[in-house]
This record gives C-alpha cells, sequence and structure tokens, in this order.
C-alpha cells in the first residue's frame, strides 16, 4: 500500500478495499474515523454515519481553531487582569 494524498490536505493516506482511509482525520461530531468514500467523494464517519465533503472538514477544522484562538486570549487576558490586580 502506498500513501496517497487526498485533495489539497496533503494527508497520509492508506486504501482500505474500495475505501480510503485517512489517518489524521477523526470525526468532529463523535471522533470516530472517517473513511473517504471514492463513489460519492466524501468522507463517511465509521461510527455515527455523518457525511462530509473535504472543504466541509476544513471549515469545521478552520472554526474550531478560531474559536481556540480566541478562548486562548480570553484566557490569557483573565490571567493577567488578575495578575494585574493582586500587584496593587
Amino acid at each position: 500500500m502506498d500513501p496517497q494524498y487526498v485533495d489539497h490536505s496533503l494527508i497520509d493516506v492508506r486504501e482500505s478495499q474500495d475505501w480510503c482511509v485517512s489517518v489524521s482525520d477523526v470525526c468532529p461530531e463523535c471522533g470516530g474515523v472517517l473513511k473517504f468514500d471514492p463513489s460519492r467523494k466524501r468522507y463517511v464517519c465509521q461510527s455515527c454515519g455523518l457525511s462530509l465533503s473535504r472543504e466541509e472538514i476544513d471549515e469545521i477544522r478552520y472554526k474550531d481553531q478560531k474559536l481556540n484562538e480566541e478562548e486562548e486570549k480570553e484566557r490569557v487576558r483573565k490571567e493577567y487582569l488578575k495578575w494585574w490586580s493582586t500587584k496593587k
């Protein structure tokens, strides 16, 4: 089995029968394994059945990344305010 690349994501993929199993893709809903169905050109979760395109997966990840960045900024701001208020 040779590694392949799917779309623009450059994710290591291994073929399993007629489905491709992406090593780094996990379901955003349940954390299950996403497998690529070449006939539908969609990723399907093996646990909950969620079906997503590569673009939908990228969009979800982008939103999660932005949310995590905002949460981190808020955490740092609160830590600073706590430190600043104890120094007075």
